[in-house]
């Protein structure tokens, strides 16, 4: 008698394939468990693109997937019938095991009356605050999260927190199983950029778009490296995705902080170009602020850049600072919203001897293979989901 295929269907992903760094997590995700024998199908919301069009479906390095257009009513959790029609299509049923992402509270308890919960779980990935939102506590789409977190999920057994104090916030909240899964990488994708010898000239990199809201601080960034010489700020060239020169300047809250510094602003990028630019970078800059939202996040650009061989100039916060980076090893560190701090790791790796520049980045690559490397989360993930 044949074996019966083992499937997962990981649900919600936000604009898989390559979207956001929701859609990353998922594609580790994914890899993972198709390493160790399940047929992973992925349904969430974005676009599906004709390329990866393979009879009835589409396949991204493998991963099926099938993406609905965002609507607004999602947004609030109200819709279903994306998942009614993936449900017949497939054939669901209480055998397959199901992960749910950024699904909806209605489709989520769709589901659960239909196939139940054993089988099913859930990735925490963020705490809900009210500065995450617009307009915040009188933002509906707030209360529809809580809503799904607090009530819906809680009849879920198991859960993939992001992070330690995820994982203490689902202890909480009586979850019977959890397993801490960082967004992981794939070190071999697009392969290390290595040096051979420290260039005169260093490229720090900030990659994204939430400076200075509640998550990056990148004005004290820029305040520390107006605190630097005018000979070493000569040594070194920054480099901005995520936001046009406007916005740099509005983050900053103050355009002279921009004087005498080689800024170069790239604005929003492809994937595939931001990819590009990462294989000349030197230093990966994210200075953050200490709150509830930082110490529950675990930003992508970190297992990201590590794959690079870049190495992080950050600040201290968060499971990643304290578990997965080492100050001197494989990343410079400072103590969050401190200027000076920042100044004296900005220092410390502009004046960088070779042999430890050199060092410093297969350290980083070291950590991106061994401790992110997809593969060697396979046989983990593949078991708690059996729990």
């Amino acid at each position: 008698m044949l074996k019966k295929e083992k499937r997962v269907f990981i649900l919600g992903a936000p604009g898989f394939p390559r979207g956001s760094a929701g859609a990353n997590y998922d594609q580790y995700l994914a890899l993972a468990l198709l390493r160790a024998g399940w047929r992973v199908i992925i349904l969430g919301k974005g676009v599906n693109r004709p390329e990866d069009k393979i009879g009835n479906t589409y396949i991204y390095k493998d991963i099926e997937y099938r993406n609905e257009k965002p609507t607004k009513i999602e947004k609030y959790g109200m819709t279903r019938r994306f998942y009614v029609e993936m449900y017949k299509e497939y054939k669901m049923t209480r055998d397959d095991y199901y992960i749910l992402h950024d699904i909806g509270w209605r489709a989520q308890s769709w589901l659960a009356q239909k196939i139940g919960t054993e089988h099913m779980s859930y990735i925490h990935y963020e705490d809900l605050l009210p500065i995450q939102y617009r307009h915040h506590l009188v933002n509906p789409r707030y209360w529809g999260m809580i809503f799904k977190w607090k009530f819906k999920l809680k009849v879920v057994p198991k859960a993939f927190p992001i992070s330690e104090k995820l994982q203490s916030v689902e202890m909480e909240h009586g979850c019977k199983y959890t397993l801490i899964l960082p967004i992981m990488s794939d070190p071999d994708e697009f392969g290390e950029a290595k040096r051979i010898f420290k260039p005169e000239l260093l490229k720090f990199i900030y990659s994204g778009a939430k400076a200075n809201t509640h998550e990056d601080d990148l004005s004290l960034l820029f305040q520390a490296l107006q605190m630097l010489t005018d000979d070493e700020k000569k040594k070194i060239e920054i480099h901005i995705t995520g936001m046009s020169k406007d916005k740099l300047e509005e983050k900053i809250g103050n355009p002279e902080l921009l004087k005498g510094l080689t800024v170069e602003v790239h604005g929003w990028m492809k994937y595939s170009e931001l990819i590009e630019l990462y294989r000349e970078m030197d230093f990966l800059a994210l200075p953050r602020f200490k709150n509830g939202v930082t110490e529950a996040n675990f930003p992508s650009k970190i297992p990201e850049s590590l794959s690079f061989g870049i190495i992080p100039v950050c600040s201290k916060v968060g499971d990643y600072t304290r578990t997965y980076l080492e100050d001197g090893y494989n990343s410079f560190l400072f103590e969050t919203g401190n200027v000076n701090a920042c100044v004296q790791s900005l220092r410390r790796a502009l004046n960088i001897t070779e042999e430890d520049y050199l060092k410093m980045r297969k350290n980083a690559r070291r950590t991106a293979v061994e401790k992110f490397g997809y593969k060697n989360w396979s046989e983990e993930i593949s078991l708690f989901l059996k729990k």
